[in-house]
């Protein structure tokens, strides 16, 4: 069973090897960390700076990107309500028959699709094709 005491000092562990390694001068991160003694507040300030660029770095990324994603749900939500609104405007001849004219006409493409593979024989086309492969 993991317990959250093992975890934490596994993880302690391996962050106390890590600042051993950067503080002997083996890890090259040493130079992007600064060290943070309990006397020195130099080290805060560059740190908080730097977290401070890095912050504002990934604001202006994620509004981009946030802006973006706005920008193309609006137009997508935009262009179906137009193909909704042409095709309601479309129907106000009929009037009442306006459903019955949508039930019509959707037959009317699934009967053109059956007869088209039906008549023309496009289907043995793409079966013959699959076959000789």
């Amino acid at each position: 069973m993991i317990s959250i005491r093992g975890t934490l000092k596994q993880f302690t562990g391996r962050v106390s090897w890590a600042l051993r390694k950067i503080r002997a001068g083996i890890a090259f991160p040493a130079l992007l960390i600064p060290y943070v003694t309990g006397t020195s507040s130099i080290g805060s300030t560059i740190f908080s700076g730097l977290w401070s660029v890095i912050l504002s770095l990934f604001k202006s990324i994620s509004a981009g990107l946030g802006s973006m994603f706005q920008q193309m749900m609006s137009g997508f939500g935009r262009s179906v309500v137009l193909m909704f609104q042409s095709f309601g405007f479309s129907m106000t001849g009929y009037g009442v028959w306006a459903p019955m004219m949508f039930v019509v006409g959707l037959g009317t493409g699934i009967l053109v699709g059956y007869l088209f593979f039906t008549f023309i024989d496009a289907e043995k086309d793409v079966t013959g094709f699959e076959n000789d492969i």
